[in-house]
C-alpha cells in the first residue's frame, strides 16, 4: 500500500518523467491570481502519454479568505478537463518570504479562513482537496473544524531519504527536497472527487448568520457553534465594536473607512446596512 512520487514545477524545466511510471506525479498548475505555470499543460500532457496519475496544486499569495477564493476560481479555470487523480491542492506557505514582506504572519483563524475558503471552492467543482503546509503549519489549523486533507512537509535531516511515518497528519508526506520534492502517498488512491465533504463555512459568514439570530444566545448559541463556539464568538464581539466605532464616525466616511478597516471593512459595512451594531 502507498506509493513513491514527485512534485515539479515550472523551475523543474522539460523535466523527464518516464522513470516515473509507476509512481506519481503532483503539478503545478499556477500562483497567485490567474498566473500559469508555464510548464504545466507539458506536464499534463507527459503525465498522460507515460500514463503516470497525477495531482495538481496551486500556490497562494492570498492574505485573506476573498482573494483566497478568487485564486481557487483561477486555479479551477486551469486545470478543468483534465484528468487529475490525486487532488487538487493549495500550497499555503510563504517560501519566498512575499507574505512576511506584506506584513502577513500565520495565525490559526487568517490560515483556516484561507484553507477552507480555498478548497470549499475547490471541492464545489468536483475535485478532491486538501492543503500543503510544513509541519510546524499544523498548529494553524483547527482538526475539529477544518475537514480538508493535509499533505505534509517534514523534511527531518534532508538528506534524500524518508524518515518517520506521518499518515496520522495527511494523506501525502513531502519527506525531502533532495535532490527534488519528492513524496510518499499512504493510499492507494482518493475516493470519488467532489462530495467528500460538505463545505466549511468561514468565521465571517458563521457572523453573519449568528447576528441574523441563526444560532440563538447564550448556551443554545454555545450548542449548535460547538467547537466553533470561541472562535466566532470572539469575532462577534470585535465586529461589533468595530461597527459601533465606525458609526460613531471614529474610521470617517467611504473610501477612508474602507482604508483604515482594512479586511475588516466588509463584515463590518455589512453589519451597519443591516443595523445590527445596537
Amino acid at each position: 500500500m502507498g506509493r513513491y512520487g514527485i512534485d515539479i514545477s515550472e523551475h523543474n524545466g522539460n523535466f523527464d518523467l518516464s522513470k516515473y511510471k509507476d509512481k506519481f506525479v503532483i503539478i503545478r498548475a499556477g500562483w497567485g491570481l490567474g498566473h500559469l505555470d508555464k510548464k504545466y499543460r507539458r506536464n499534463v500532457r507527459e503525465c498522460e502519454r507515460l500514463g503516470i496519475k497525477f495531482g495538481v496544486y496551486w500556490y497562494s499569495y492570498a492574505l485573506d479568505d476573498r482573494t483566497a477564493e478568487k485564486e481557487a476560481v483561477s486555479f479551477i479555470d486551469i486545470i478543468k478537463g483534465d484528468n487529475v487523480q490525486l487532488g487538487a491542492w493549495l500550497d499555503m506557505e510563504d517560501a519566498d518570504g512575499w507574505k512576511k514582506r506584506q506584513g502577513w504572519a500565520p495565525t490559526k483563524r487568517g490560515v483556516s479562513d484561507i484553507v477552507v475558503r480555498f478548497c470549499s471552492k475547490v471541492e464545489e467543482a468536483g475535485f478532491y482537496t486538501g492543503v500543503y503546509l510544513s509541519y510546524s503549519w499544523l498548529q494553524y489549523l483547527d482538526n475539529n473544524t477544518i475537514p480538508f486533507d493535509r499533505w505534509i512537509a517534514h523534511w527531518g535531516t534532508n538528506d534524500g531519504g524518508m524518515h518517520g511515518d506521518y499518515k496520522k497528519y495527511g494523506s501525502i508526506h513531502q519527506y525531502t527536497s533532495i535532490p527534488l520534492d519528492k513524496d510518499y502517498f499512504y493510499k492507494e488512491s482518493y475516493p470519488n472527487p467532489g462530495g467528500k465533504t460538505k463545505p466549511v463555512k468561514t468565521t465571517d459568514e458563521l457572523v453573519k448568520e449568528v447576528l441574523k439570530g441563526k444560532y440563538g444566545t447564550g448556551d443554545e448559541r454555545k450548542k449548535k457553534l460547538g467547537r466553533r463556539y470561541d472562535e466566532v464568538q470572539h469575532r462577534v464581539n470585535e465586529v461589533l465594536r468595530l461597527a459601533r466605532k465606525a458609526v460613531n464616525g471614529d474610521y470617517g466616511n467611504s473610501a477612508v473607512r474602507k482604508k483604515k478597516l482594512g479586511k475588516d471593512y466588509e463584515i463590518v459595512q455589512w453589519v451597519i446596512n443591516s443595523g445590527r451594531y445596537k
